[in-house]
């Protein structure tokens, strides 16, 4: 059963054939652009960054201790790469970033958790707000409010939190059925005709003995009341996805394990199914161009048609499915597990435009690029780690 708690705060499924593509792509030894700076880690007990977060005219990125212990957290002018501040409470003694990354940034404020704490920052200052214990290291937000997910054996409940102070409150608990324990996933913000906002988000009823039975849940935030509650597969035996659902024109979209899915956001109606591969998607799904793009285990991207779900084109590539695929001037852009090369698509035909090897694989072990990266599209800026350096690049025309 489920309980609603108030806050008081503004189909059919379709195969597709899969097999495992042996295609090897040499990869361009250069990007086709520009280094604009670098920056260097210079101690050598540190490497690489999450994704680096764009906040005005700065860039803000961490530091991951290999040898344990949490790493700093440090904002860069995005244009010269000097250091605008620098965050290093714990002296570089634990490795609390290296757990999450995962954020919420509105107006100079960011949220961001960690392996065991949540964080809220001042961007300009540089200077810690408030913090709290981590409660499932995945964070989204919508403006002022940013949502988290508490888990337990008997219950999972949906948190939000004022960007400001960090004070919390639940709006959402899903409660054990039988065998069954609830996990909910955080939310994606749908804004309805009427002006109205709906939290749209997975939860997975998970029995090891049983499997699991994953829904798509919409609760409207705006009335306090559940909008839907849509079984999607009485079958499902995994942990689904934790990305939140993608809204692109009143539907949602999103990935459970080899399966891509599309929902009304309304009513929670599934328009379609599209079984994509063989094996695990790479539990990320990216909509742009008037396109799905989906990664894939097998080796592959693969771009649906979000109206049907019809594949509109499958390219191979070397290294397996990521979780992070961002899009620029209709291409789109991804770093694949295995070899960590940085892919540009063309997003409306598939075709490969190049595939850029870091320039300091042969010079440093393991200088390969980061999955997660950044592209400032006003200003046309690449922000990438190789784990030795964070690069700024000028994106190619």
């Amino acid at each position: 059963m489920l309980k609603v708690q108030q806050l008081y705060l503004i189909p059919a499924i379709f195969i597709f054939g899969c097999s495992t593509n042996d295609v090897t792509i040499e990869p361009t030894l250069s990007i086709p652009t520009e280094k604009l700076w670098e920056y260097s880690y210079e101690d050598s007990s540190y490497s690489g960054t999450y994704q680096p977060i764009i906040s005005n005219d700065w860039v803000i990125c961490s530091k991951s201790n290999l040898l344990g212990g949490r790493g700093p957290l440090f904002a860069l002018d995005k244009f010269s790469g000097d250091t605008k501040w620098y965050w290093n409470e714990h002296n570089a003694t634990g490795n609390e970033f290296v757990g999450g990354w995962s954020h919420h940034l509105y107006e100079n404020r960011l949220v961001i958790e960690t392996v065991k704490t949540v964080y809220g920052f001042d961007t300009k200052q540089g200077t810690v707000t408030w913090s709290h214990a981590n409660k499932n290291q995945f964070i989204t937000g919508f403006e002022g409010l940013f949502f988290d997910t508490t888990e337990s054996p008997e219950e999972s409940s949906l948190v939000a939190g004022t960007v400001g102070t960090g004070n919390t409150e639940v709006v959402y608990t899903e409660y054990a059925e039988g065998e069954f324990r609830p996990f909910l996933r955080p939310p994606s913000v749908y804004i309805n005709a009427l002006g109205e906002v709906t939290l749209i988000f997975q939860l997975v009823m998970f029995s090891y003995d049983l499997g699991g039975r994953p829904y798509l849940v919409g609760y409207n935030l705006t009335k306090k009341e559940l909008e839907f509650r849509t079984l999607l597969d009485s079958n499902f035996v995994n942990g689904g996805s934790r990305q939140s659902p993608v809204i692109y024109n009143d539907k949602a979209y999103f990935v459970i394990d080899n399966r891509v899915l599309c929902v009304s956001a309304e009513t929670g109606y599934i328009y379609w199914d599209k079984l994509v591969g063989a094996n695990r998607a790479g539990g990320f799904v990216k909509v742009a161009n008037d396109r799905v793009y989906v990664m894939l285990e097998e080796r592959r991207v693969m771009a649906l048609d979000p109206k049907t779900g019809e594949r509109l084109w499958t390219t191979p590539t070397n290294g397996g499915g990521t979780n992070f695929i961002e899009e620029y001037q209709g291409n789109i852009y991804f770093v694949t597990w295995g070899d960590a090369k940085l892919y540009c698509l063309d997003g409306a035909t598939g075709q490969i435009r190049y595939i850029w090897k870091s320039p300091r694989e042969e010079e440093f072990s393991g200088a390969f690029f980061q999955i997660q990266f950044s592209i400032d599209k006003e200003e046309g800026l690449l922000f990438i780690s190789d784990h030795v350096y964070i690069n700024c690049y000028k994106m190619p025309e």
